[in-house]
């Protein structure tokens, strides 16, 4: 019997994906998930954004989490994300998508899967009240 996920990976045509790893929880169960659909060609893109001195690091723990796993990736670093000046997180997001976009049609894979967890937008709306964006921000 298929599960929910075969099913729809059958029901879209998906015989081959990209996904995307931040190396938070969400993303890395979303890796696993994908990688038991054993007819599903998988590749994790982890996107360092330079944004921090920690970065790269950051995406090599990832790397090695998911090697652990038997999880193919690699790792897309941006030269530097510091020329970044306001709203980073949106141009942050925006550059992320476009090159796991790019990522993806270069390599011929059939679709991006993103992992968000249930408190992303719990989250992300303190993040802009803290902020002063007010509750309509």
């Amino acid at each position: 019997m298929k599960n929910k996920l075969s099913l729809k990976l059958e029901k879209y045509n998906i015989s081959s994906c990209v996904v995307a790893v931040s190396g938070g929880i969400d993303s890395i169960a979303l890796s696993y998930l994908l990688s038991q659909e054993k007819q599903l060609k998988l590749k994790a893109v982890i996107v360092d954004h330079n944004l921090r001195e920690s970065s790269h690091a950051e995406a090599l723990q990832a790397q090695k989490i998911l090697a652990d796993l038997g999880i193919a990736s690699e790792i897309i670093a941006l030269k530097s994300g510091k020329d970044i000046k306001s709203n980073i997180e949106a141009q942050a997001r925006e550059g992320r998508y476009e090159i796991l976009s790019n990522y993806a049609k270069e390599n011929n894979y059939d679709a991006v899967f993103l992992a968000h967890h249930q408190g992303d937008v719990l989250e992300n709306f303190f993040m802009r009240l803290s902020r002063g964006s007010g509750i309509d921000g």
